[in-house]
């Protein structure tokens, strides 16, 4: 049984028996008690599903096919939760997972193009999620990927490292975020707006690297023997071959009080 199910079946026990006791004339105002017993209910109900073990009972393993496109545009709509990308789907697969029930994909070709929507917004809820836990996906390796996440407050993965990336867009939350990036790509771009978050932004040896940094009370740890800061005002750092280094990655950093890793 899926664990969304048994909580909305409570909610919904919970509204029936604050309408009972109306009825039997014990309280007088339904919404006076059934938002604290709600939000209880919530509290106890997120604790609960991150003590008891998770089950894969409806999540379902796909495959969406490439179709033959050479470049790929993949769009996540994500709410509170926690996702991860790696590399590594078959040959002619362009994204592969599991998807659980409150998963919805959109995909169509446009020219050479294909483009993906995954959207998991309107519907996410920490216990509301796929059963195994996580939303994980592969991305192919094959051609390149031009890839954007808008997420809440969320922990989320990337691991980029053999994915051919183009540009990675993301606008999140008070989030976790872990981001480990190309190792061979000749250009990419990478766009990180967040709120109050931690992020670790891992760069391969050898990828050289020009950073621009638009931080609010933030914490930086940038490893300044790669990436020497460039000007004076202390929001620039640019590795010294950058120039002529056939691997390079722009960066650009956004956020408010976040705890900001670069190395």
């Amino acid at each position: 049984m899926r664990r969304g199910n048994v909580f909305w079946g409570l909610i919904l026990i919970l509204t029936g028996v604050l309408f009972l006791l109306k009825a039997l004339h014990l309280i007088d105002d339904i919404l006076g008690w059934f938002w604290p017993a709600a939000l209880i209910l919530l509290g106890v109900w997120i604790l609960v599903s991150n003590i008891l073990p998770r089950t894969s009972s409806s999540a379902e393993p796909f495959e969406l096919s490439l179709e033959g496109a050479t470049q790929l545009d993949l769009n996540l709509d994500l709410g509170l939760g926690s996702v991860s990308f790696s590399g590594g789907t078959p040959e002619g697969t362009a994204l592969s997972g599991t998807r659980g029930s409150t998963l919805e994909i959109k995909h169509n070709r446009s020219g050479e193009r294909l483009l993906v929507d995954l959207n998991a917004g309107p519907n996410f809820l920490p216990f509301l999620g796929p059963d195994e836990g996580d939303w994980q996906f592969a991305l192919t390796c094959a051609v390149p990927l031009n890839l954007k996440v808008k997420a809440g407050a969320s922990s989320l993965d990337f691991d980029l490292t053999d994915v051919n990336l183009k540009s990675l867009r993301l606008e999140a939350g008070a989030s976790t975020i872990n981001i480990k990036l190309p190792a061979s790509v000749e250009h990419s771009e990478v766009f990180l707006e967040t709120g109050a978050a931690t992020l670790d932004l891992q760069l391969p040896d050898g990828v050289a690297a020009s950073i621009l940094m638009e931080q609010g009370a933030s914490t930086l740890d940038v490893d300044r023997v790669r990436f020497p800061l460039l000007n004076s005002s202390g929001n620039h750092y640019q590795s010294p071959d950058y120039a002529e280094n056939p691997h390079r990655v722009d960066i650009n950093l956004k956020g408010g009080a976040n705890s900001v890793r670069v190395g």
